[in-house]
Order: C-alpha cells, then sequence, then structure tokens
C-alpha cells in the first residue's frame, strides 16, 4: 500500500543519516591517530638514532683498542697474542662497517678516517709480517733445516699456528702463498733425497714408502695442529709429492728401450702406484669429507680423489701391455685351433676352444681393468675384435666342410654308416652350437666392457659386427640341418608317394611311411635341440616345418588314387606328424630348463604349422567328401579356390575325367571363373549331371539322346562363347563314339 511504500523510504532515509554519522566518526578517529602518529614518530626515530650512535660508539671503541692492541704486537713482533687474542677478528668484522659509513659521505667523527687508516695499516702489514715469519721458519733450502720428519719445538708450532690462524682472517691470497710455500719445502725435500739415494723403476716402492712416512710425520711430531684442518695441507702436500713421482717415473720409462719399457716392469711400477693411490684416497678421505662442513665458505671445495694422480701418467706406455695380449691371443688361438677335435665332451654342449677363447679373453679385460679403463682398455677391445673374427671365420669354414661330409651320405645306409653319419651330424651341431654360445658371449662381454670403461669411449665401444659374424654361421647352420633332415625324409616320402591307398581296407595307428618319417625327425630335432638354445632352436623347427608339410603337401598330389580309408589314414598319419612338430620347440625347452622361446614367438610357430597343416588337411576332407558334396565342401575349405586345384583334388579322389568335368563346370558358375582350356579335354566322356545316373550302351538311342539333352542343359546354364563350344567339341566325340 502507498502507507508502507511511505515508512519503507522514512526507515531508508533515516539508515542513510546513521551511516553518515559512523563515516563522520571514524573520519575524526583517524584523524586523531594521525595526530598521535606525529608525535610519537620523531620520538621513535630518536630512539633508534640514538641506539645506532651508541652502537657505533661501542664498536668504534672495540675498533681502536683491537688496533692499539695489534700494533703493540706487530711492534713486539708478538704473532701469538695476536693469533690468540681478538683484536684481529674484531678489526676484520668492524672495519668493512665504518668504510661503508665512509662511501656513503658521512664525515661526522674527524677521527675515523684516520683509525680506517690505522686498521687498514694493520692488515697490511699482518700480510707481510705472517709470510716472513712462516718462511723464517719454514726456510726453503736443498736440505731444509726443518723438515715435517723432524719434531718441531713448543714454541715454533705455537708461532706457526699463530701464522696460520692469522692468515684465515686476512685475505686468501697469504693461506694460498703460506700453502705454496710450505707444499715447495716438501717437494724440495723429496727431491733432496731421491737426489742422495737415487731409485729405479723396479724399486719405486722405496718412492711410495716415503710419501708414507711423510703423511704420517704430518700428523706427528708436533705439526698436526699446526695447520687448520679446512686447509687439507697434507692431502695437498701427497698430492704435489705425486705429481713428482709420477714425472720422475714417466722419465724414467721414457729412457727405457727408446720409450718401450718392459712390460712386467711396467705393469709391477703402475699397480704399486694405484695400490698407492687407492691407499690414500682411503687415507684421506674420511677426514676430508667430515670436515667439509665447518670450513670457511672459501676453502669449501672438494678436493680430486688421487686415483689416477701416478697411474695416468702411464697410459701412453700402455701399449706394450696390448701388444702382449694380442700375442698371448695369436698363440692361444693358433693352439687351440692346432688342437682342436671339433668333438665335445660329455659335460658341455660347445667346443672347448670357444670356452678357452673367452676365458682369456676375460682375464685378460680384468687385468687391463684393474690398471686403467682409459685409452688402453678401448684398444684391448680392437684385439678381442680381430681375434673373434678369425675364430668366427675358423666356425664358417667347419661348417662348410661338415655339410659336405653330411650331404654326400647315400640314403640306403647300412647301419655302421648310419651311425657315422649321425656321430658327423653330431659334430655338425656341436660347431652351430658352439657359434651361438660365441655369439651370446660377445654380447655379455660387450656390456661388461661397457659398463667399465672411461664415459669418453663408451659410444665407440661396439662388437656388434663380431656377433653378426657368429649369427651368420648359426643361420647356416640351421639351412643345412633343415636340408639334412629334409635328405632324411626322402625315402619316407617317396614310400607315401608309392603306397597304394585305394587298397587299404582298415584304419592302422600309423602308415610305414609316418613311422619312418618320425624316427628320422626324432633323431634330428633330438640332436639339434640338445645343442642350440631355444630361440635358435625355434628358428631351426620353423624353417624345418615350413619345409616337411609343403613336402608332404606335394608328394600327396603325386599319389594315385586315395579311397576313403586311405584320406582317414592319412589324416591319422597328419596328426600325429602335426602334434610332433607342435611338440618339439617345447620340449627342447623343457629339456633345457630354459625359457627363451617367447609366447609371441611359440604363438606365431604355432600358427604357420596349423596353417601348413590345414592345407593337407583340406584335401584330405574333399576326398572323404561324398560326390554330391564335393563342390560345396571345397567351396566351404578353399573359399578363394580355383578350378585347376579343383581338378588334381577330383584326380587324387580317383575320379574319372569325363566324369569330374561336370564339378568343375559347377564350380566354375558358382565362383564366375572362367573354364581354362584344357580343361574341355579332361576325357572322352561327359559325365551326367548330378542326380542321373549313367545310361549303359544296351540303351542305344535312348543313352545318345540322354546324353545331348544333358549337353543342351549345360550350354543353357553357361553363357559364355569358350565353354559352349569346349561342351559343343565334348558332345560331338561322345555322338560319334555312340554312332560307331
Amino acid at each position: 500500500s502507498a502507507r508502507e511504500v511511505a515508512e519503507a523510504k522514512q526507515r531508508l532515509l533515516e539508515f542513510r543519516q546513521e551511516l553518515g554519522d559512523v563515516q563522520r566518526a571514524a573520519d575524526r578517529a583517524e584523524a586523531a591517530v594521525e595526530r598521535t602518529s606525529a608525535e610519537v614518530r620523531p620520538l621513535d626515530t630518536a630512539r633508534r638514532n640514538i641506539a645506532a650512535t651508541s652502537s657505533a660508539l661501542v664498536s668504534l671503541v672495540e675498533l681502536e683498542e683491537a688496533v692499539r692492541t695489534c700494533e703493540r704486537a706487530i711492534a713486539s713482533k708478538n704473532l701469538i697474542d695476536i693469533g690468540d687474542g681478538s683484536g684481529l677478528r674484531k678489526i676484520s668484522e668492524i672495519l668493512p662497517k665504518f668504510q661503508d659509513l665512509l662511501k656513503n659521505g658521512d664525515r661526522g667523527l674527524r677521527r675515523l678516517p684516520s683509525l680506517i687508516a690505522r686498521a687498514s695499516s694493520v692488515r697490511e702489514t699482518l700480510c707481510q709480517l705472517t709470510l716472513s715469519e712462516f718462511r723464517t721458519v719454514v726456510p726453503l733450502a736443498a736440505t731444509p733445516s726443518l723438515a715435517s720428519s723432524e719434531r718441531i719445538g713448543e714454541m715454533e708450532a705455537l708461532r706457526l699456528k699463530a701464522i696460520c690462524v692469522i692468515a684465515d682472517q686476512l685475505e686468501p691470497a697469504i693461506r694460498i702463498d703460506i700453502i705454496g710455500h710450505f707444499l715447495s719445502v716438501r717437494k724440495a725435500a723429496y727431491s733432496a733425497f731421491f737426489e742422495r739415494f737415487p731409485a729405479e723403476l723396479e724399486q719405486s716402492d722405496k718412492r711410495f714408502a716415503w710419501m708414507r712416512t711423510e703423511v704420517h710425520n704430518l700428523n706427528a711430531n708436533g705439526w698436526g695442529g699446526v695447520f687448520p684442518i679446512a686447509w687439507h695441507v697434507p692431502e695437498k702436500v701427497c698430492e704435489t709429492i705425486c705429481a713428482a713421482v709420477g714425472h720422475a717415473l714417466t722419465a724414467q720409462l721414457s729412457t727405457r728401450s727408446g720409450g718401450k719399457p718392459d712390460v712386467d716392469v711396467l705393469l709391477l711400477v703402475m699397480q704399486r702406484s694405484i695400490d698407492f693411490e687407492r691407499e690414500m684416497d682411503r687415507h684421506f678421505g674420511k677426514s676430508k669429507r667430515a670436515s667439509t662442513g665447518d670450513q670457511p665458505p672459501h676453502t669449501r671445495s672438494e678436493l680430486p680423489t688421487f686415483v689416477g694422480l701416478i697411474s695416468s701418467k702411464f697410459e701412453k706406455y700402455m701399449g706394450v701391455f696390448v701388444e702382449s695380449e694380442d700375442k698371448t691371443l695369436v698363440e692361444l688361438v693358433d693352439r687351440l685351433l692346432r688342437e682342436e677335435t671339433w668333438k665335445v665332451g660329455k659335460d658341455s654342449s660347445v667346443l672347448a676352444s670357444s670356452v678357452e677363447l673367452f676365458l682369456q679373453m676375460k682375464k685378460s679385460m680384468r687385468r687391463c681393468a684393474a690398471l686403467t679403463t682409459n685409452k688402453t682398455f678401448f684398444d684391448l677391445h680392437k684385439v678381442f675384435k680381430q681375434h673373434l673374427r678369425v675364430y668366427a671365420k675358423t666356425l664358417g669354414k667347419q661348417v662348410e666342410k661338415r655339410f659336405k661330409e653330411i650331404s654326400s651320405s647315400h640314403l640306403t645306409a647300412t647301419p655302421e654308416e648310419e651311425d657315422s653319419l649321425m656321430d658327423a651330424f653330431e659334430t655338425f651341431s656341436s660347431i652351430i652350437a658352439t657359434a651361438e654360445y660365441c655369439a651370446t658371449t660377445v654380447e655379455q662381454l660387450q656390456e661388461a666392457m661397457t659398463s667399465q670403461i672411461d664415459d669418453a669411449f663408451v659410444s665407440q665401444l661396439r662388437m656388434s659386427e663380431e656377433h653378426d659374424e657368429f649369427t651368420a654361421v648359426i643361420a647356416r647352420g640351421i639351412r643345412i640341418s633343415v636340408r639334412f633332415c629334409e635328405n632324411r625324409l626322402e625315402p619316407a616320402l617317396a614310400e607315401l608317394m608309392q603306397t597304394n591307398w585305394s587298397s587299404l581296407k582298415t584304419v592302422e595307428d600309423v602308415s610305414p611311411y609316418a613311422s619312418k618319417m618320425m624316427t628320422q625327425l626324432r633323431k634330428v630335432t633330438s640332436e639339434v635341440g640338445v645343442h642350440l638354445g631355444p630361440a635358435h632352436y625355434r628358428f631351426f623347427c620353423e624353417r624345418l616345418a615350413s619345409s616337411i608339410l609343403p613336402r608332404i603337401y606335394s608328394t600327396l598330389f603325386r599319389c594315385k588314387t586315395i579311397t576313403e580309408v586311405g584320406a582317414q589314414q592319412l589324416l591319422l598319419d597328419l596328426s600325429t606328424i602335426k602334434s610332433f612338430l607342435v611338440g618339439i620347440p617345447q620340449a627342447s625347452e623343457t629339456k633345457s630348463g630354459s625359457t627363451g622361446t617367447s609366447s609371441v614367438g611359440m604363438k606365431t610357430y604355432l600358427n604357420m604349422v596349423e596353417r601348413e597343416a590345414k592345407k593337407i588337411e583340406v584335401v584330405l576332407k574333399i576326398i572323404l567328401a561324398p560326390n554330391s558334396h564335393v563342390v560345396e565342401m571345397y567351396e566351404a575349405l578353399v573359399p578363394d579356390g580355383a578350378a585347376a586345384e579343383f581338378q588334381r583334388i577330383l584326380d587324387l579322389k580317383g575320379m574319372s575325367r569325363d566324369y569330374s568335368i561336370h564339378y568343375v563346370l559347377e564350380l566354375s558358375k558358382r565362383s564366375g571363373e572362367s573354364v581354362p582350356s584344357s580343361t574341355a579335354m579332361l576325357g572322352s566322356s561327359l559325365p551326367v549331371s548330378r542326380g542321373d545316373s549313367v545310361r549303359t550302351k544296351t540303351d542305344g538311342v535312348h543313352q545318345e539322346e540322354g546324353t545331348m539333352d544333358s549337353v543342351r542343359k549345360l550350354l543353357g546354364r553357361f553363357s559364355t562363347t569358350d565353354l559352349s563350344s569346349q561342351i559343343e567339341q565334348t558332345a560331338g566325340r561322345l555322338k560319334g563314339r555312340f554312332a560307331s
């Protein structure tokens, strides 16, 4: 209503007035706070300025006192007091603050510039004094007056420690100069000792013994607490002497036999060097890493490992080692091939020469890896490649030689000749097994060398060519094994072809030809399966099955008539052969205890066997089909079959050409395929259509008319010109025969 609207407007007006009152009250409060803050802010600023001034005055007093203390100590050269006191530390902490103050242009204190100058002068003087004092206590001379092997007095130790403490608070360059001077002293002591007592290459252990004593004495005889731990002085001394030792030993090596020292001496010196490097790495490793967290920032750098400091200098002389290993392998391979009988032992499936060859290579690899994994290791791998290629070629020649032996045998051999032939095939199989062992071991050898060689040579280390050579020997051997098996099966296939399959009355468990075939297959596959690994054995089985089943298929069409009982017997034989072929890869795998045959590879193999066997089964099933359904059976089993192939099966079924032409023509009509010109000449009589019976010759004119009616019906069913002319020709021949 109008009254309610008026009341709402009134309440809204009152609310706006109250909101304005609140806003005005907030503005008044904010103004009051700002006035109060303006009164307090100068007080807070004054408080902070007073605190900063008080702290600066305290620092200034401390700086002046520290400068005065250091000046008195410098005047008396009392570095121990400076090292033990806090004067220099305070100067180092406070001086940078006042230097920054002057850089900002604050000149409020007239005494400040002069005090800063005095403090800077103190630091510069201490830099010069500490270095000169250290050189005085530890002089550099041909025969140092103070060596680490000598015990130093307590006061000298205190002076040196104070010098090091002072140097640690000065510029890093002072610390570097002190350490460098001490390293020069120790290197001079080493040189002086071995100039007086020379050590030949064979006596390199004397140099390492001197360094062990040096490292021990740097932690004893009063020297242990002189240098700060963070300086790592003992490690650096050891590194310096190691460099000097490496230079001395390589100089001696270069003078031996025109830069080609005796390999035994070289390996002895190198092994001693590596042992010492590892010993020092272990000795300094724990203390070096334990102290890393407490070091000053400018000294927190990880020292390098000792391994390689001396031994790496011998790398350019290690060619004599590679030559020695090459010579050893040449002699070994020559002896192994000369003594090889090419027969395996009872407890092995590979030739002994291959095992010995790889054992020698692994020994050589371990010996080299213990010394170096750099270029020498890579050159050794090249030597291995050469001898592996030689061995692979020798195996290839033996494969060809044994192939001639096993292929020259007669199919009708005596029992003694049969045993000799199988012994020759066993030797042949052992050579293939050896090639497989070599191919596998070459891969393992490459992996082992790749895991050890330096990163710079990893991409260059390859043995794939050698592996391929052994693989080629295996592939050639498998092909020959399949051919050998094919030759062994020829008598059985000949018996399959010569058997009168139309005379069988009953179906037996297995036919004689199939029994002979299974016997030969078991002999060959068992021999190959014992020697080859699962992967290559499956490949052999694939080649064998893809050869045997097509041979059976082609032989089947060379047989005479096959009746229903014969087809049933052949189907049973095929089932036996197929079951054997399916089981041989798994049987070999179970026998060897290996799982190398992958499920995918096995599935492919089974599919291939099934595919090839099905071709034979189709032929036999069509033979078993009644004549009234033979066309439908062929179309169902062979959707893309050709009329010519169908005619061959009908011939095998025992159906005369004159009678089978009807089924060929019916198949051609269904498939739309034109009948070949030769089909019209398949017989001298024309079969009637299915459901009709052939009339006897006594029917006379009725037989002729029935035959002609059949021809006319066929002419009506087929419209192609070629087919009509072919049937007319056949009908004419039939009419002439009946007329006569």
